[in-house]
């Protein structure tokens, strides 16, 4: 029995638990900012196996601990950084001699009756594989700092201090490079499929860009739909003047 004023009412045991955390919300309210700041992930050392990503849900970027991808091959032991969106899709092309339709379905039973699933490799691997794995995200780009215009190693790295603050979205990564303090900001724009490193460093490191795979090819398209510094300022300057092409959305990359 619960008293409510000068009322009284029935409740259940669940009921009578929650009224004492329930006040005691009403006394005070949640410092929403600094509940998420607890739980921002660090990195302390070169690891890796721990990059963080900045993103907006339609477009991603993931980071090693120098804030960008300035060391993939070391990461490839770990978890690889890419650069990917919703929009970006790769696909290889099916081997000679198979279709799709020709792949067989492993039959469950489901509540009586007979259900296929693509489930079983067994004696049509080539086939079933190339399902599994196509179509598959684009790696866009990768993005990473060169020392003296050469990649930077491992053992060049010292002094590791990357937090991703949760609330905000920005990733900061501080560290040594040979000596030199080094401090990169990564985030990526909220809305559009942008991101932006602000770097500083005395010994300036460059910012070199590789377009691995497909991400070349779509990489030149912009550049011939969208133009760049310098170009005319005729639409699609990259393509034929008889050609009828019409970007939208594009920026000039370069």
């Amino acid at each position: 029995m619960c008293s409510k004023g000068m009322k009284q009412y029935l409740c259940t045991r669940r009921q009578f638990c929650a009224l004492a955390p329930a006040a005691a919300f009403a006394e005070s309210r949640i410092g929403r900012r600094a509940l998420v700041a607890r739980h921002s992930p660090a990195n302390r050392s070169a690891d890796p196996r721990s990059p963080l990503s900045v993103g907006n849900s339609e477009f991603g970027f993931t980071a090693d601990f120098t804030g960008l991808q300035s060391l993939p091959s070391l990461c490839e032991r770990g978890i690889p950084l890419c650069t990917q969106s919703q929009w970006g899709w790769h696909s290889f092309p099916i081997p000679p001699g198979l279709n799709p339709a020709q792949l067989r379905l492993e039959m469950f039973d489901t509540y009586g009756r007979q259900a296929g699933n693509a489930t079983s490799p067994r004696g049509q691997e080539p086939l079933y594989n190339w399902l599994r794995e196509n179509p598959h995200r684009l790696n866009l780009a990768r993005l990473g700092l060169l020392l003296d215009g050469q990649p930077l190693k491992p053992e060049q790295i010292s002094g590791v201090d990357q937090k991703l603050d949760l609330w905000s979205g920005l990733l900061r990564s501080v560290f040594t490079l040979n000596a030199a303090p080094v401090e990169v900001l990564t985030a990526c724009h909220p809305v559009e499929d942008t991101w932006l490193a602000n770097r500083h460093n005395p010994q300036r490191a460059g910012l070199p860009l590789y377009l691995p795979g497909n991400g070349g090819l779509l990489a030149a398209a912009a550049l011939m739909a969208a133009g760049w510094q310098g170009a005319s300022s005729d639409a699609a300057p990259g393509f034929p003047p008889s050609w009828r092409v019409r970007p939208e959305g594009l920026r000039p990359m370069l």
